[in-house]
């Protein structure tokens, strides 16, 4: 195994089901199994993922060709969890305790997060927990199922569409509750187009958590630290803060089925003028500063005041058109950042009644010309500053 791969699995023939989803990811990953794992492996890039028996078993000696380094993420695959076992793991240095018992889809979500290129730098973790979860609006509480959780919001596939800021609890079974549901009072933050799962329809739904008493939000953060027994995805150590490679394209450092819109900050749509205030979803900036739009298109948006920010980092913003209007609430991912804290964002991704909305919002700026491009034909300039309203 002469090259360095992105992700190196170590097993006895238990981890097919995480074998299959990688290649079909498109990731590079060598698999040794049994006997064909010596005392000494090559590192990954990427993701070293051995199996429970193994990593508490004889663990080979990880090195690394010359002139490289690697710092992967290290998840044990197991079948088992408890307290003793997580100590003794987290003690060896892993980063990720994963249970076989992780439905596909929440397993998928959490090894593409993990082949991002770049170290996570969101405001808080987000944990694929998967399994059922209840809802409860003022009208009535249905079933659905969780997607992620953090301990600023989370999101959840609904049996219905939920209308941008309705107020909504969310109830987390008594598995993560430590023993009791456990109720989380939030706001829709962001609904999308409809996903299909087991052959029916459910409602992708963001929500943030408002303000939680002391008790819930420390039980909140004990499932994040992951010192809930019940949790699929546990996490047991901080991940390595420089950056990795991911599996796909070696020129994007991504997984090729992500594929993404902001490998470089190049909009190509027309930018508009927009020096209104933008809330980044669970960031605040040490000094309290806001953070203002510089310009804005229907691919991307450009803001000032974001320090500490890098690129790949996805992110969640509102905004603001006029300030009796709501919010448009975007996923978005930084595909470019200075040091006076400058970032340039892409949206990603971007549904059609989001592009409706941003479309109208945009009709109310003015056109921005990028002065510095060669362009005899551009034609357009702004020749009057229009300045809008900065309070919400």
């Amino acid at each position: 195994m002469a090259n360095q791969p992105s992700v190196l699995i170590l097993d006895d023939g238990e981890l097919d089901n995480v074998y299959r989803m990688l290649l079909e990811l498109r990731t590079d990953v060598v698999r040794l199994r049994g006997a064909e794992i010596g005392r000494s492996v090559v590192a990954p890039r990427a993701l070293l993922v051995p199996a429970g028996p193994r990593t508490l078993g004889e663990m080979p000696e990880l090195t690394t060709p010359e002139g490289t380094e690697s710092s992967p993420v290290w998840i044990c695959v197991h079948n088992q969890d408890f307290m003793p076992l997580r100590d003794r793991l987290c003690e060896m240095g892993v980063h990720y305790l994963l249970q076989n018992a992780l439905d596909e889809q929440s397993r998928r979500r959490f090894l593409i997060q993990l082949l991002r290129s770049g170290a996570e730098q969101r405001a808080s973790l987000r944990l694929h927990l998967g399994g059922d979860v209840g809802y409860r609006t003022d009208k009535a509480t249905w079933r659905g199922k969780l997607v992620e959780l953090s301990v600023e919001g989370c999101r959840i596939l609904a049996q219905e569409p939920i209308d941008l800021g309705t107020p909504l609890t969310t109830i987390l079974p008594p598995s993560l509750g430590g023993g009791v549901e456990l109720e989380l009072k939030g706001i829709v933050l962001r609904e999308a187009e409809p996903e299909v799962c087991s052959g029916q329809a459910l409602y992708s739904t963001v929500i943030g958590f408002g303000e939680l008493d002391d008790a819930t939000r420390g039980k909140l953060e004990s499932i994040a630290r992951g010192e809930r027994i019940g949790t699929k995805i546990t996490p047991l150590a901080s991940l390595p803060e420089e950056g990795r490679v991911a599996g796909g394209d070696p020129a994007d450092g991504r997984p090729d089925e992500e594929g993404s819109k902001a490998d470089a900050d190049r909009r190509d749509e027309v930018r508009h003028a927009y020096d209104r205030p933008v809330h980044v979803i669970g960031y605040e900036s040490a000094e309290g500063a806001p953070v203002l739009g510089c310009d804005l298109s229907l691919s991307g948006v450009r803001l000032s005041g974001c320090p500490g920010f890098e690129a790949d980092v996805r992110i969640t913003l509102a905004i603001y058109g006029s300030p009796r209007e709501e919010p448009i609430v975007l996923e978005a991912v930084v595909v470019r950042s200075t040091a006076d804290g400058e970032i340039g964002v892409a949206f990603d991704p971007l549904s059609p009644n989001h592009q409706q909305a941003l479309e109208k919002l945009l009709d109310s700026y003015p056109v921005l010309d990028a002065l510095h491009r060669a362009d005899a034909d551009a034609g357009r300039t702004i020749v009057a500053n229009v300045r809008q309203a900065a309070s919400r």
